[in-house]
């Protein structure tokens, strides 16, 4: 009878839920494997799929080019013992032919992130996008040209609808029409950025569309008209190495670091915004693993992570 009563105490208590180990692999694995140690999947994203609350996802080494998004909260991903993992949001690039001189170009970039969010990287460092002035490749000191005139010149006068804007710089020797449909990016007042695209061009001017019209202060600095400039975006203007252009072909265009082919190196171009997208998420653990060309997003719904 003892016995009896024992057995009937242990069932009105469910049984406590028992955390799980999954593993993943790139190489050798699958996801149609059960994820163990020896049977791993192929992807962070299956083991995404399903592992909930208080589950590991360990990740062996490898880059992971995908966006990951947790079926539920609670979940740990960290790499395996001794693995070093990037989640990447960029995608390979091949298929590399002579376009001229030291310029390739590949067909096999079939994508876009849309403008301005494009990126090219070259054995993992960021290239310029074509551009005018020439600038090196540490993004973090861009090099602007001197705009010497242009308008609207005087804040006071501006409009949310004034048109046109115009550049003049005497240094802008290009042909007319040259910079038609380029990105011009300025520092109007020396503290925040406006962008606006070419409409007309000759030697010595520029007109364009600004971007922001209506939600910034006129193209006006503390020193009048001498605010700081540059243009990008036009195939003329890949005239140096580690800069690229991509156009309405989908056709990528690169001048190596090296100046040689592209297939000598990894080439990559961003696919994809995010490398984790914990919306609506909580209580997610990323734990030493890199992420690359891609961001985590997350929302009002996910203030808890690591």
């Amino acid at each position: 009878m003892k016995q009896l009563l024992l057995v009937l105490i242990l069932g009105m208590f469910p049984a406590l839920a028992q955390s799980a180990t999954y593993y993943i692999a790139q190489s050798g694995g699958n996801d149609a494997n059960p994820g163990s140690q020896s049977a791993p999947f192929q992807t962070i994203q299956k083991c995404a799929n399903v592992a909930v609350s208080g589950d590991t996802c360990l990740v062996r080494t490898g880059t992971y080019r995908e966006t990951v998004t947790p079926a539920h909260s609670g979940v740990t991903f960290a790499p395996d013992t001794g693995a070093a993992v990037t989640v990447s949001g960029a995608d390979v690039i091949t298929g590399w032919s002579v376009y001229q001189g030291s310029i390739y170009r590949s067909p096999n970039m079939t994508w876009t992130m849309g403008v301005g969010n494009d990126q090219v990287f070259v054995d993992g460092q960021m290239m310029n996008l074509a551009r005018w002035p020439n600038a090196t490749l540490d993004v973090s000191h861009p090099t602007f040209a001197t705009a010497e005139g242009g308008q609207p010149s005087d804040a006071n006068s501006f409009d949310g609808n004034f048109s046109p804007w115009i550049i003049t710089d005497s240094r802008l020797t290009q042909p007319s029409g040259f910079w038609v449909g380029a990105e011009v990016t300025l520092m109007a007042a020396g503290m925040y950025s406006q962008a606006g695209i070419v409409t007309a061009s000759q030697p010595g001017q520029i007109t364009f569309t600004n971007l922001h019209t209506g939600q910034q202060r006129a193209m006006e600095s503390p020193y009048g008209t001498q605010y700081p400039y540059y243009l990008s975006n036009v195939l003329g203007a890949l005239d140096t190495a580690g800069e690229w252009y991509y156009d309405s072909a989908r056709t990528l265009y690169l001048w190596t670091p090296a100046g040689d082919n592209p297939s000598n190196h990894t080439v990559e171009a961003k696919h994809r915004q995010w490398a984790f997208d914990l919306s609506n998420l909580s209580n997610i653990t990323i734990q030493n693993i890199a992420i690359f060309a891609a961001s985590i997003n997350m929302n009002a719904s996910s203030p808890d992570y690591s």
